[in-house]
């Protein structure tokens, strides 16, 4: 099936919620279909999970590339913060999306209200859905993210929250339907150098149903606290064991300190310039005690002075950083961000976040609704199968009643009629329904089939540069995403993509490729000249042919 036929997805799920409210046993469905259609327009939302103090909040920060009103909230939040693009106005406040269905303006201030533990905190965040905050920063305009409470938390309320927001069977009607997670960042602490057990055990107890390696990120955080000669090295390796055992849960898993990213992009130059100017007089021996020991350090005024410089820093991660700067020649703050941003590896999940998830969004978001639409079908089908031959088991017991009670009333006779005559309705209605259903949902597996099949291309024109150079991956994985969406199908022709001349030169080069491929590679090649072909049609207006 191509995307984009006549038969599109939301007239699907239309049809279905249509077809689901006329039976009242698959109303509640019918619902959950009317909130995944919802959805479908929303902005692409990666939500961030992990337990408490796993470090979430500072690692979103890190990625914005400034601290939000949202991390003052201390660790122990308990509600929802979705953090989305807004103008300069919309950043001094927030809105809260109470259950009841209310929406309330509130400024900042008030943000700490929702957090700590105690009774008054936990009643207020059952009162409340979500809250939404705002960040006038341009990469947000791809994207929204979501802030979660930690999962396994010592606050039993927190867990459940979490699971709402991201089971959409699970959350409350009163909540926002449009804020479901399409792709996730799993956030774990590292635990030693030697064992990677309790650190697996947190995963397991954080992972949500639903996703995969093609939706989902492990993040090894806050490394910077490891107890270690060289803690970045033991999390890189920690990183590796991890993404073994990991593989078909998650696409990577990578070590980042979102302290350090944070610092690197937020630090005053005082702090940079001061620290190498006072490590550089400290001999190697004084420095090293120095370091052992926050109130060793600080007990000298100025370099208290220069940690005060920026103190949002933990101890463990200044202590990380002095020991760098210390090692490294010059004094240039910007060559000292450059290094200690490469050395967080912030960058590197930004750059799998747009290789992975942005820069296929469309597919992925598309793909989710899908995925979670199946669950259901699968549940109304099973469902409409048993009412079925319910109702057909009621036919044929009052037509054998009929033939055997020969002393019935005329009054028993007339019941007995009707109910076969009812039953025999409402198995014909029935029966329609999973017919209409049934046929309907084998249109929409092909396009499941075809959103899987664009993830596997992705992948694989990522993964083999030798073959698929840069102007060929951009276009191919751009085409794929478009053809993903078909509200933004007609891109192709409009914003110059691709010429009809370059796209018919690419369908002839990996024509040519797919001829000679492997059994593993042909089909995805095969793929890629579909896709193509597909692009060349709407690109020529519909006057393509091969």
């Amino acid at each position: 099936m191509k995307l984009g036929d006549d038969s599109t997805l939301e007239d699907f799920l239309s049809e279905a919620i249509t077809i689901c409210s006329d039976i009242g046993e698959l109303r509640t469905h019918a619902e959950s279909i009317r909130r995944i259609r919802a959805t479908i327009d929303e902005p692409f939302t990666v939500a961030v999970v992990g337990r408490m103090k796993a470090g979430k909040s500072t690692l979103i920060n890190s990625l914005l590339g400034r601290p939000l009103a949202v991390s003052d909230v201390e660790e122990a939040t308990a509600t929802i913060n979705v953090i989305q693009y807004g103008n300069e106005a919309q950043t001094e406040q927030a809105i809260v999306h109470w259950r009841d269905g209310r929406d309330e303006v509130i400024p900042l201030a008030r943000i700490r209200e929702w957090s700590g533990k105690s009774p008054a905190v936990i009643e207020l965040a059952r009162q409340t859905g979500w809250i939404k905050f705002f960040a006038d920063l341009p990469k947000l305009r791809k994207f929204r993210i979501v802030d979660t409470p930690g999962t396994g938390s010592a606050v039993g309320d927190h867990e459940d929250i979490v699971r709402q927001f991201l089971n959409p069977q699970a959350i409350d009607d009163s909540v926002a339907e449009g804020n479901k997670a399409d792709a996730i960042i799993y956030v774990t602490p590292p635990v030693g150098r030697d064992s990677d057990a309790a650190t697996l055990q947190d995963f397991a107890q954080g992972r949500l149903s639903g996703t995969g390696p093609y939706n989902s990120v492990c993040v090894l955080h806050k490394w910077d606290g490891l107890d270690a000669a060289d803690p970045s090295s033991s999390a890189a390796e920690m990183a590796k064991r991890l993404k073994c055992q990991l593989r078909d849960t998650v696409a990577e898993v990578i070590p980042v300190s979102g302290t350090l990213g944070l610092a690197s992009r937020n630090a005053p130059n005082e702090f940079f310039v001061g620290l190498t100017t006072l490590l550089r007089n400290m001999p190697a021996e004084t420095r090293e005690h120095a370091l052992k020991i926050s109130d060793r350090w600080d007990s000298d005024p100025e370099r208290r002075r220069i940690r005060m410089l920026y103190a949002q820093l933990p101890w463990v991660s200044f202590s990380l950083i002095a020991r760098m700067v210390a090692e490294l020649p010059g004094d240039d703050p910007a060559v000292l961000r450059a290094k200690l941003l490469a050395k967080s590896h912030v960058e590197d999940l930004e750059t799998f976040l747009e290789e992975r998830f942005f820069s296929r969004a469309s597919i992925i978001k598309r793909n989710q609704a899908l995925r979670k639409v199946q669950v259901e079908i699968d549940s109304c089908i099973l469902m409409l199968r048993a009412l079925r031959s319910t109702h057909q088991t009621m036919v044929r017991m009052a037509a054998e009643v009929l033939s055997q009670y020969t002393d019935a009333t005329p009054d028993q006779t007339r019941w007995l009629k009707s109910l076969a005559a009812r039953s025999t309705d409402e198995a014909r209605k029935t029966d329609a329904c999973l017919c209409r259903l049934s046929k309907q949902w084998e249109s929409q597996k092909g396009e499941l089939t075809a959103l899987n099949q664009d993830l596997r291309v992705c992948d694989f024109v990522q993964q083999n540069s030798d073959t698929f150079p840069t102007s060929d991956r951009t276009m191919l994985l751009g085409v794929c995403d478009i053809l993903a969406s078909p509200k933004r199908r007609s891109e192709l022709g409009r914003n110059n993509i691709a010429t009809l001349k370059e796209i018919s030169a690419l369908i002839d080069k990996y024509r040519m490729l797919q001829n000679t491929a492997n059994r593993q590679h042909e089909p995805l090649y095969g793929h890629i000249v579909n896709r193509l072909t597909e692009a060349a049609v709407i690109v020529s207006g519909g006057d393509f042919s091969r």
